[in-house]
This record gives structure tokens, sequence and C-alpha cells, in this order.
């Protein structure tokens, strides 16, 4: 999960350096003081596709992993 004194970070410089990583296919991160995830899925040409998240109902499939998150279960315990 993202915190608010982390974010910068993982949405630059962290994200630059997985980038490098041919293997990587998928980046998600998760807000910690919200309700929201971005996913970003490496596309075959190299481009990075960004789907975002931010109702309770909203999925976001990890389809390396084959995984399909709801953002109500990710936030089912925590309290804002």
């Amino acid at each position: 999960m993202l915190s608010p004194s982390t974010e910068a970070y993982n949405r630059s410089r962290k994200f630059e350096h997985y980038k490098t990583i041919g293997s990587l296919t998928e980046y998600l991160l998760v807000a910690s003081d919200h309700m929201y995830a971005d996913l970003f899925t490496r596309q075959a040409d190299g481009r990075w596709i960004l789907v975002s998240a931010e109702k309770p109902n909203d999925a976001i499939e990890l389809t390396s992993i084959g995984c399909r998150l709801v953002l109500a279960d990710i936030y089912e315990r925590v309290e804002f």
C-alpha cells in the first residue's frame, strides 16, 4: 500500500527502476489513505497502460497471476 510519504517515490523513481526489469509486466499501486488503485501493464511494444480503480465495486485484473481484485475486498478491514 502507498503511504502519503512514499507515494511520489513509488510513482516515479521506483517505477523507473522496475521498468528496467524485462520480466515485469504489471505494477500495482494501492493507496493507504483512501480507496484507490492504479495498475500499470506493460504492452508488447514496451508502452505502459494505466487502469485506475476508485469505487468499491471496481476491479483490477492481474493477468500475470490470474487474479481479479475488487477494491471492496482489498479495503475490507481498512478504516480511513
